[in-house]
């Protein structure tokens, strides 16, 4: 792009910031880290830019001790403007941003996803947690993990390991014990692509879960084949992707 273009681009970033309510003094900021991400991909055209892309970004600046929640937040809104308004990408209208903006709560300097060293493995309190938080039943964590503790075990050291936040660790813990519970019957080492393809139909079909909803599900499934089942998996899984979108507060018509 010529500068006159590429001035217009920002120009037209910044009036798209209006609509999320930023300030005006803050929308320097938004445009730095749309640009610090740019650079950071070396040249790849934003039309070509992959959700795994974002992914992996968004998970290496969270690996940042010196970046504040707040930052984190302000983060993934200039990628999402940069995604959803600007380059009008169709993974960008379904990439959970709301997810990674939970992510960003601050973790307190001795929480064990914070520490480098000895990963310290809480299951009692990770359960409890989960329970507390609402996202199982009595039952559901008991019931996976006497079928599966090495998978439990394994998938909260890789997630440790990684820093990943709280909230991530969570988020993923759930939909893998709720996967498992779907595949009870089932050798681990037999779950294929067609398990992803077949809980996330259930998912729909089912439980008519959003979007979003499911977009998250499946990033834990992935993370957990990778990484713990040390198995790699196509670039599409196919699926019925969810048509029903983000449930929004209810608001009085003019």
């Amino acid at each position: 792009m010529s500068d006159p273009s590429v001035a217009r681009f920002w120009d037209k970033y910044i009036s798209k910031t209006k609509a999320y309510g930023v300030k005006k003094h803050e929308t320097y900021w938004y445009v730095r880290n749309a640009e610090r991400y740019i650079k950071s991909l070396g040249g790849v055209r934003l039309a070509k830019h992959s959700p795994a892309m974002v992914e992996k970004y968004l998970t290496e600046k969270g690996r940042n001790p010196r970046l504040t929640g707040w930052q984190f937040t302000q983060l993934v809104k200039s990628l999402k403007i940069l995604f959803k308004d600007m380059v009008s990408l169709n993974w960008a209208h379904t990439f959970p941003w709301d997810d990674w903006i939970e992510q960003a709560r601050e973790l307190p300097n001795n929480h064990s996803s914070q520490g480098r060293g000895k990963v310290d493995l809480d299951l009692h309190g990770i359960k409890q947690q989960l329970l507390d938080k609402g996202a199982l039943d009595g039952t559901l964590f008991a019931r996976v993990f006497d079928v599966f503790p090495e998978y439990i075990t394994n998938l909260v050291i890789e997630i440790r390991l990684l820093q990943y936040s709280i909230r991530t660790e969570q988020a993923y813990l759930g939909w893998v014990l709720r996967f498992l519970s779907f595949n009870i019957d089932c050798k681990v080492s037999d779950l294929d692509e067609e398990a992803i393809k077949q809980y996330l139909n259930h998912l729909v079909i089912e439980n008519q879960v959003s979007s979003s909803t499911q977009a998250q599900a499946l990033n834990a499934l992935i993370f957990f084949y990778k990484r713990v089942l040390n198995k790699e998996l196509s670039n599409a899984v196919e699926f019925i992707r969810s048509r029903k979108p983000k449930r929004l507060p209810v608001v009085l018509t003019k």
